[in-house]
């Protein structure tokens, strides 16, 4: 079991008996069962190819050093060897087959106790333009018990284009980056919005 820590001074809360924990810097005394482990959250992130959704989501797991599995249909594409083989004629089994691996997690999760105190993060990368895209995973995660974030990266679409390894058209970026700003999403939905090369989520609404 993770470490938990003296809400008074920082220290560490040690076991000295059966629900009961003692903090080995100031002395204040813990009684009761340990808090719950934090139920495992989604994050769905949106955004241009080559916004730079994946090098955030592996920013944000090496600063916040929680467990993490990553969905995304470019792993479809990837041979038995780790090469990138894009093909658009196969984008809609690609995300099909992503959906089922973000399923088969969630089952899994929900089924298996977790021995570590510790948070798990189930991250989508994906474009996920519109709300039809994101919608699924939502419903799973609330299907299951699972709190939910939408993440959207904001980046210049000229910079997205040159980055993007898909080969997708500077026109088709730029109308990608049209709808990316003026698709409404449900207002109940947990939605941050951040610049690309950012890592601080900022707060909007969920309509953004």
């Amino acid at each position: 079991m993770k470490d938990m820590i003296c809400e008074l001074c920082g220290g560490i809360l040690q076991e000295t008996a059966p629900d009961r924990r003692e903090c080995s810097r100031c002395g204040a005394l813990r009684v009761g069962p340990p808090d719950p482990p934090p139920a495992p959250l989604v994050r769905i992130y949106r955004g241009l190819p080559g916004s730079g959704k994946s090098t955030l989501i592996e920013r944000r797991w090496y600063e916040d050093q929680f467990n993490q599995q990553v969905f995304s249909a470019d792993r479809f594409f990837l041979d038995d060897q780790g090469n990138y083989r894009f093909d658009p004629a196969r984008l809609g089994e690609a995300h099909a087959w992503c959906f089922r691996e973000f399923l088969a997690a969630l089952v899994h999760a929900s089924a298996a106790a977790r021995a570590e105190d510790v948070l798990e993060v189930f991250t989508i990368d994906n474009t996920n333009v519109r709300a039809w895209e994101i919608a699924p995973y939502v419903q799973a995660a609330n299907a299951h018990g699972r709190p939910h974030e939408v993440v959207t990266v904001l980046c210049d679409p000229l910079t997205a284009w040159r980055r993007n390894r898909h080969g997708v058209p500077l026109k088709a970026v730029w109308e990608m980056h049209r709808a990316l700003l003026n698709e409404s999403l449900p207002p109940h939905w947990n939605h941050v919005v951040v610049e690309a090369g950012g890592v601080e989520p900022s707060r909007e609404g969920g309509d953004r």
